[in-house]
């Protein structure tokens, strides 16, 4: 069983990497930087599934590669491919001078934040909630909603979902499609015995 502490300091790094690039996003005009940390982001909630998995750990930075070994145990990761491979470029170019064009955007670090991010995020703070869900949920949102989302019966899920969420108090930190992508995560990255 992976160590819940290991996975959870790995989500917690890949959240501050998201979470740097977002709050300065709008004030500064260092877009290769503020890809870059979107990057490690994703390299980082990667490399925590692969953990989680007690999977191989490769010392790389190569996003389609981590993501293929992802996707050995799910296959429904792939989907991220074209995500992965935008995001992979801005781990070299904005870290070593290159012989090819390397400008980046506003509109490019707004299209990296979109590959990883929720647009919810900013809204709601989930450290209130605690620090399993604080630090998993750009995880699970990401790689375990899609899943969900894909599911049939989802008018059943809602209803057996809503008001317990409503009774814990969750309603503003996530829908019943969300817990079930979480209580999924939860089953995956920590299996009982």
């Amino acid at each position: 069983m992976a160590d819940p502490r290991l996975v959870s300091e790995w989500l917690e790094k890949a959240e501050e990497d998201f979470e740097f690039a977002v709050s300065i996003i709008e004030d500064s005009t260092f877009y290769a930087q503020i890809c870059f940390h979107f990057h490690q982001a994703a390299e980082k909630h990667l490399k925590t599934y692969i953990i989680a998995r007690e999977m191989e750990f490769k010392k790389i930075h190569d996003l389609p590669v981590l993501l293929q070994s992802c996707s050995t145990i799910d296959s429904n990761l792939e989907e991220l491919q074209d995500d992965c491979k935008f995001l992979n470029r801005f781990y070299l170019d904005t870290r070593y001078p290159v012989h090819w064009p390397a400008n980046y955007t506003k509109e490019e670090a707004f299209k990296a934040t979109e590959t990883i991010g929720d647009e919810k995020r900013s809204e709601v703070d989930y450290k209130k909630y605690g620090a399993i869900l604080s630090y998993s949920r750009p995880f699970f949102i990401r790689y375990f909603s899609p899943i969900v989302a894909g599911l049939k019966g989802k008018k059943k899920l809602r209803e057996k979902y809503k008001k317990p969420l409503a009774r814990a108090g969750l309603t503003e930190a996530m829908s019943p499609e969300d817990f079930f992508a979480f209580k999924l995560f939860l089953i995956v990255a920590f299996p009982l015995d």
